[in-house]
């Protein structure tokens, strides 16, 4: 029986602020593509069916109309979060690779067990590059059978010099009420999804949050717990993303911090972050939700390169020919210490195509102290650390970090090391 396992040690970047610039917001567009879906294939982890944990890896092409030439390439990495014998929930990460850039989104979606969806789902853009650099908006993504989905985008871009910010925000403090949590296990590994729901001002709305650990063993203590949240809200949804370090064999118990990384409905573009306090919210809690939409102003800062130094790397295969591998390494930047893991997409016999997810824990700057989140897709040997050049797309943070979206640039400079430049990040001003 395999097991998805995600585990890390801990790393870090340190970014000074320095040489920022203000602009006016953007005008909101909308775009609409085609896809078509060229390989799909699902790596069953764990029982035979659905079940936590399995894994969906598809790549196809993209089109200016339903039978128009080819105009680039999306990938998407779905993992199982919610099993059923009909219908099952999948935490689903696409990158669009577009004649003027990337554009990423993510979201948790329901769709027929083991299948492509049936139903037009929303879908929060959590960034991209080049013309997408710093989107914030949804997607519609609905299916049109024959392996073909329509894709329609609603965001707001940036130009050169510009990039969207803030000028409201919304609070809610609302109660988490749990009716499920659903586990598995398999010898060192752990994967766990939480249900329940959010009651606010008197009405109730549901929330499911997906989490992947493992055993620390053969890379260290402590170890990380990575999370994935969707919960909804009158008008839409937010999605969030968090990390939380506890000493093996033990829980957190101390409250954490998730940034908000998206949204959909009226909560599209959503940036922020969420908080719930020191309890086990595993049963019940109180989340706080602070949330600050487009439409006002952020400071953009450049900065020069910081060295990385890799400290562990860790593999495992979940199916053949190295398609579903996972990779979870760590590195020390700077000073400080901040992990990232992720899962590895290979394409062929001679080559990885990763979707990367990363997390830059900032402890020695003070006044600075949070984390960035950010995901990144490159292509590799297969089996091998990256070689070129390759972007990070930060997409949240917490702490006064939170909002921030930009791009990192990595640089590699040998097996073991590589140079990150800060090309832009983008944060909200207070």
């Amino acid at each position: 029986m395999r097991r998805i396992i995600t585990l890390a040690l801990a790393s870090a970047i340190a970014i000074p602020l320095a040489g920022f610039a203000t602009s006016a917001q953007a005008a909101p567009r909308a775009d609409r593509i085609f896809l078509h879906v060229d390989t799909r294939t699902i790596i069953d982890v764990g029982a035979t069916g659905s079940s936590l944990g399995d894994l969906t890896i598809t790549h196809g092409t993209l089109a200016n109309t339903l039978e128009g030439d080819k105009i680039g390439s999306w990938t998407a990495r779905l993992v199982v979060v919610v099993p059923g014998a009909t219908k099952e929930r999948r935490d689903t990460l696409l990158h669009f690779i577009l004649p003027g850039g990337v554009l990423m989104t993510r979201g948790i979606y329901e769709s027929p067990s083991g299948k492509l969806p049936s139903e037009p789902h929303r879908i929060a853009i959590i960034g991209g590059t080049g013309d997408y650099f710093g989107a914030r908006g949804q997607v519609v993504l609905t299916p049109l059978g024959d392996g073909n989905l329509r894709l329609d985008m609603e965001y707001v871009p940036t130009s050169s010099d510009n990039a969207f910010g803030t000028d409201r925000l919304r609070r809610v403090v609302s109660d988490i009420i749990t009716d499920n949590v659903a586990g598995t296990a398999s010898m060192t590994v752990t994967a766990q999804t939480l249900r329940g729901f959010l009651r606010v001002e008197g009405e109730r709305f549901p929330f499911v949050c997906a989490q992947t650990s493992g055993d620390p063993e053969g890379i260290g203590v402590p170890i990380i717990d990575s999370w994935i949240c969707q919960y909804s809200l009158r008008g839409g949804s937010i999605l969030t993303t968090s990390q939380t370090s506890t000493p093996a064999g033990t829980r957190e118990r101390s409250g954490f911090t998730q940034a908000i990384i998206g949204g959909t409905g009226e909560w599209a573009g959503s940036v922020g972050q969420t908080s719930i306090p020191a309890a086990d919210w595993t049963t019940n809690g109180t989340l706080s939700v602070c949330v600050a939409f487009v439409g006002g102003t952020y400071i953009t800062t450049r900065q020069g390169p910081s060295d990385r130094l890799r400290t562990g790397r860790w593999v495992a295969d979940l199916g053949s020919g190295g398609l579903g591998q996972i990779v979870v390494s760590s590195a020390t930047i700077n000073f400080g210490e901040s992990p990232s893991m992720g899962y590895t997409v290979a394409s062929g016999p001679s080559g990885d195509r990763r979707i990367t997810d990363f997390v830059f824990r900032i402890s020695g700057l003070p006044g600075l102290q949070g984390a960035l989140y950010g995901t990144a897709l490159f292509t590799t040997a297969n089996g091998q650390a990256p070689n070129a050049p390759y972007l990070i797309l930060v997409n949240g943070g917490t702490g006064p970090w939170r909002g921030a979206s930009g791009i990192l640039r990595v640089v590699p400079t040998s097996a073991e090391g590589a140079t990150i430049n800060v090309n832009m990040l983008v944060m909200a001003l207070k």
